[in-house]
């Protein structure tokens, strides 16, 4: 029998435990007898029920089952045993079963808060990734925005309040020559009547 499907098996034996049951062991397998017995190999029932346990609560995601579901199935087959009188006088007379049950306990502990903390990770994520697209949408219609009214400053010749010189008239003065418009080309007549000022 392949061992995902033999913890589950005895998953299921575990949660449908009744207070007055009476469980042995055989091979990682559970079996319930009719009338108390003392127990001969106690090792066995701690073998099955660690891995049982162990084996469920590593078990890869890839078999299609919903985590937090098992997680609340293991927890409620602990606290079976638990309430089994059985197992309980085990607990009580036994201290390395004891110390196999506090074990199984704890790994379920830290398991569930592993889980418990990647869901919120995850949910922290998917509101990270909803904001970053919210926030490359606002940056596109952002640039959309300012491209078509820069299109339109450019093209429609209007005053936008840009210090461009087209409408007041006023020359830009070049601070080093002095000149109104360095760009200005002067005529002819220009040139020869300062040389002629110079002549004279």
């Amino acid at each position: 029998m392949e061992l995902t499907e033999l913890a589950f098996g005895n998953l299921k034996f575990l949660l449908e435990l009744e207070k007055d049951d009476i469980i042995l062991s055989n091979r990682r397998n559970f079996y319930k007898q009719d009338e108390f017995v003392q127990v001969e190999n106690i090792q066995e029932l701690e073998h099955t029920l660690y891995f049982t346990f162990t084996h469920l609560l590593h078990i890869e995601h890839n078999h299609g089952i919903d985590f937090k579901e098992l997680l609340n199935e293991i927890d409620e087959a602990i606290n079976k045993v638990y309430e089994n009188t059985f197992f309980n006088k085990l607990l009580e007379e036994d201290k390395e079963f004891s110390n196999i049950i506090q074990n199984i306990d704890d790994n379920f502990r830290d398991a569930k808060d592993e889980f418990l903390n990647k869901t919120i990770c995850n949910r922290m994520m998917d509101k990270f990734v909803n904001f970053s697209v919210m926030i490359g949408h606002f940056m596109r219609v952002n640039h959309l925005v300012l491209m078509e009214f820069n299109g339109i400053d450019y093209n429609s010749g209007d005053d936008t309040g840009d210090d461009t010189g087209d409408d007041t008239g006023d020359e830009d003065i070049d601070e080093g020559t002095g000149e109104e418009n360095p760009n200005l080309i002067y005529s002819d007549d220009n040139e020869d009547s300062d040389d002629d000022k110079k002549c004279n």
